[in-house]
């Protein structure tokens, strides 16, 4: 029996054969609150505590941007709202998820396996990996 290729949707995680190509990032405010809740007062703080605060603030603007990730077509669904957001249920939680607008309104770029896999060489090589094995 032949397996059809599957492609890992990055918003919910499960398994899809069609995928649109969307900027992403997952939703930032609960982790900023995280950062607040640990840090309260920034100017009252030993220089040991500073650094660590330096390093989680930095990851959480890392985590901030928009990147390039393949969602699932009912992750898109969910997504793609009048303001760029949306919940999906994963793994029984509700997490949000934001797309920015030049992937809003249906204009997200659909992916199958082997332009998926096209894509990923594409990026490997510019890192100077050879995935055409």
């Amino acid at each position: 029996m032949h397996e059809i290729p599957v492609m890992s949707c990055e918003a919910c995680g499960k398994e899809m054969t069609i995928a649109r190509s969307v900027r992403l990032r997952s939703n930032p405010e609960p982790e900023f609150e995280q950062i607040v809740d640990r840090f309260p007062d920034p100017n009252d703080m030993p220089d040991s505590r500073r650094e660590e605060l330096d390093r989680v603030y930095l990851q959480y603007l890392r985590n901030a941007e928009y990147r390039r990730a393949f969602i699932c077509p009912a992750c898109y669904r969910a997504i793609d709202t009048h303001v760029g957001a949306g919940i999906v249920v994963v793994e029984g939680a509700e997490k949000r998820f934001h797309i920015s607008g030049d992937s809003r309104r249906d204009r997200a770029a659909v992916y199958d396996y082997d332009k998926w896999l096209r894509y990923q060489q594409r990026e490997a090589a510019k890192l100077g990996i050879d995935l055409s094995r």
